[in-house]
């Protein structure tokens, strides 16, 4: 997430973490019919074979096709931190969202 927020501008940015949390959540709510689904097919080891096929794929994807992304490394401010830090905590509205975090956790 911290990276999505370097990647996208302030406007994009809900939309584009909306996005990848709600990819994460189907993947957990349909990953199991769909494995129940193959397993009772075929077998319970096709679920495996399937794990490995896209996690093979996935890798050539990202070793040949992606471009290296390391521009949020370069910016550096540790000086900033601990005022950004204390700015961020000084707002209301982030610790009402911090503490929604915490208590859902």
């Amino acid at each position: 997430m911290a990276i999505l927020t370097d990647i996208f501008r302030l406007e994009q940015r809900g939309r584009a973490i909306g996005y990848s949390q709600m990819a994460i959540g189907a993947s957990q709510i349909l990953g199991i019919p769909i494995r129940l689904f193959l397993a009772n097919r075929w077998s319970w080891q096709i679920t495996f074979l399937m794990i490995v096929l896209i996690a093979f794929f996935v890798w050539l994807l990202i070793v040949f096709v992606m471009k290296l992304f390391n521009m949020h490394l370069s910016v550096k401010n540790p000086d900033d931190t601990h005022k950004h830090f204390c700015h961020t905590l000084s707002k209301s509205i982030y610790v009402h969202g911090f503490s929604a975090l915490v208590c859902y956790v």
